[in-house]
């Protein structure tokens, strides 16, 4: 089966190329062929208040102000060179094309994973193809949602998006989500009822990561690392947006286990920015992980790395809370988890059964 999936452009941020490397890699593994349609760049909108917090930061001097995005995407060259090696893309377009909607082009329609149903991210119509819009009146073909996100636990749609959203929701063949407010949101604002999924990224394991991983990329590691962090270990930081108050965190955490920090992308102020199989490799590496990332705690369950979680409420605080949930893993956010152990064999049992509920839901939604 031709599968086209709508998703958050692979473009530099590693979770989000990493959701999407691993959904194609599940559906190779049914006998299908996916492609990733690659249809923006960075929505003008986000883009200005992007600069603009750059700007306010510097002008109040805040040590951690935004970067501007010209420098985000010079520091994110090499993950593009992994999209260009490893991610089918169907094509490169400032917008959703009209040729994905080509009748005859693709026996299926897969939207997610991702925050693809959060309007701040998915600006004008690009939230409406996130709803297949394109495809309303194509016929003999599968609507998928597959691990949708809103980001958010509260209604973010204006009257206008919700009611397009009501309209084209009912069509899809089958609808999941990622979070499990997300269930909620579906059934009470949308009518529709939704299935709770893991994210692409928890279906496969570590050693398929890892798989990614050459010899060179571990020597580069290794050439970065301090000679305490070699001997020792060290504490992966992966901080999407900094603050005084999760430096201090850092701090902590490093006191208390008596290692460094090594601070891997995007952000800067001596942050690494690695080509993403370094950043795997960092991570698989690593003592222990400090982050307020969905994928970061996503890859740390993975991976079997104790971590510290910082719920990021800018970028969809719903996304983080929702995944400790599933796992148990809530007292992650306490200031006393380096302290506290986790009870792997719990964690990767319950990982083995939504893993099955999760690819159960893939095969009888694309009728396999």
């Amino acid at each position: 089966m031709k599968i086209a999936i709508l998703t958050q452009p692979p473009r530099f941020n590693y979770g989000g190329i990493l959701q999407t490397w691993a959904l194609q890699q599940i559906l190779r593994r049914m006998g299908h062929e996916p492609e990733t349609v690659h249809w923006m760049l960075l929505p003008p909108r986000r883009k200005v208040k992007l600069v603009l917090k750059h700007y306010l930061g510097r002008l109040l001097h805040q040590r951690h102000h935004r970067p501007l995005p010209s420098e985000v995407e010079g520091w994110f060259a090499e993950t593009r060179r992994f999209v260009d090696r490893n991610v089918a893309l169907a094509c490169r377009d400032m917008k959703v094309p009209r040729s994905v909607w080509k009748p005859g082009r693709y026996d299926a329609y897969i939207v997610g994973s991702d925050q693809i149903w959060r309007p701040e991210y998915n600006p004008g119509k690009v939230l409406n193809a996130m709803f297949l819009e394109g495809a309303q009146r194509l016929q003999g073909i599968r609507r998928v949602a597959y691990a949708a996100s809103f980001g958010a636990d509260t209604w973010e749609f204006d009257p206008e998006q919700t009611e397009m959203a009501r309209r084209l929701l009912p069509m899809f063949d089958a609808v999941s989500v990622r979070e499990d407010s997300g269930v909620t949101l579906c059934r009470e604002r949308l009518g529709v009822e939704a299935v709770h999924v893991l994210d692409p990224t928890l279906m496969l394991t570590a050693d398929d990561y890892r798989s990614l991983i050459s010899d060179s990329d571990r020597k580069a590691l290794h050439a970065k690392l301090s000679p305490d962090q070699r001997k020792r270990g060290y504490v992966w930081v992966y901080i999407l947006d900094r603050s005084e108050a999760k430096m201090s965190l850092v701090s902590d955490v490093c006191s208390r286990l008596g290692l460094q920090p090594l601070f891997v992308g995007p952000e800067h102020n001596g942050a690494w920015v690695p080509p993403l199989e370094e950043w795997l490799a960092a991570l698989d590496s690593a003592s222990y992980v400090v982050t307020d990332s969905f994928h970061g705690a996503a890859f740390s369950i993975i991976y079997h790395k104790r971590f510290s979680a910082i719920n990021n409420r800018e970028r969809g605080g719903a996304r983080l809370t929702s995944l400790l949930r599933q796992f148990d893993l809530e007292d992650r956010e306490r200031a006393e988890a380096p302290s506290l152990p986790i009870d792997w064999a719990a964690a990767d049992a319950r990982l083995e059964s939504l893993r099955t509920l999760s690819r159960d839901f893939l095969r009888r939604a694309l009728g396999s």
